[in-house]
């Protein structure tokens, strides 16, 4: 997609999958609300509740292909015991005026780049600008993340006393992001503590800044908004309340007008 050889692309996120890639290559990333989209006919990803973490998302080169996209995939399938019956939202412009937003930069687990950083930074006036209410506010307790999703990897290690204390855990860490939620529409933060690394090139905490709203399962945007002294384009991550994809969508769209989205390689011949 980023090379202009294909308008839409699928594929699964459980902890960034979708989102890290997009945010490395410049396009816009999907990842629906848990439940919105059957996993079905996905290699290793049954769905259901035995796979609670996994969304079936699209990567595309704009929102609006996106947006298209993510319709025409979302809903019961009658196969996936996972997938909640949610109407979709009525379609149709959506008022950003009076929208409240949080925004920061750092999660203070990986240091962002001073790049990075200015595009978040930047996002966040160009949001102003549409009338939001933009707050720089983090939400409580992003480090836990890292350990109930490593602890999610390996249950079937644990004994039933820890799986027990995993799922109190992961309750406890939803209630207080929702908490925090409550006084915003949506969340504006980096999607990686810098652009794309070399090929084979370790990145310390990767997936630190995407792993807190998958275990949320709330739904969350990608789309670029900056690029490094080299050229590396830089994204930003919307994630809106859970069913409010049309949310993070819309506010995705006005950061792709504003800032300028997914450019073109040069010679390509595109637009």
């Amino acid at each position: 997609m980023a090379a202009g050889l294909s308008a839409i692309g699928v594929g699964s996120d459980s902890g960034g999958s979708l989102r890290v890639p997009a945010h490395f290559c410049g396009i816009v990333a999907l990842k629906p609300t848990t439940g919105r989209v059957p996993n079905t006919g996905v290699l290793n990803h049954p769905g259901g509740l035995s796979d609670v973490r996994t969304q079936i998302g699209v990567l595309g080169r704009t929102v609006r292909d996106v947006a298209l996209a993510w319709q025409v995939l979302a809903g019961v399938d009658g196969r996936d015991s996972g997938v909640v019956p949610m109407p979709l939202p009525p379609a149709g412009p959506i008022e950003l005026r009076g929208l409240r937003v949080a925004l920061y930069a750092d999660d203070g687990i990986a240091t962002p780049t001073p790049e990075t950083a200015a595009a978040v930074y930047l996002a966040g006036e160009a949001l102003r600008g549409a009338g939001i209410a933009v707050e720089r506010a983090r939400p409580p307790h992003l480090c836990d993340a890292a350990s109930i999703t490593q602890r999610y990897w390996t249950m079937d290690e644990l004994t039933g006393r820890e799986v027990q204390q995993l799922l109190a855990d992961w309750d406890r860490f939803r209630s207080e992001q929702l908490a925090f939620m409550a006084a915003f529409d949506a969340i504006v933060c980096p999607v990686d503590a810098g652009p794309a690394p070399r090929c084979g090139e370790a990145r310390p905490a990767l997936f630190s800044y995407t792993l807190p709203f998958s275990l949320c399962g709330w739904p969350g945007t990608v789309v670029r908004a900056g690029a490094d002294g080299a050229g590396l384009p830089i994204g930003v991550q919307i994630t809106a309340r859970p069913w409010h994809e049309h949310l993070a969508l819309a506010l995705a769209e006005r950061l792709e007008s504003a800032l300028g989205g997914w450019q073109a390689p040069q010679g390509l011949g595109i637009g």
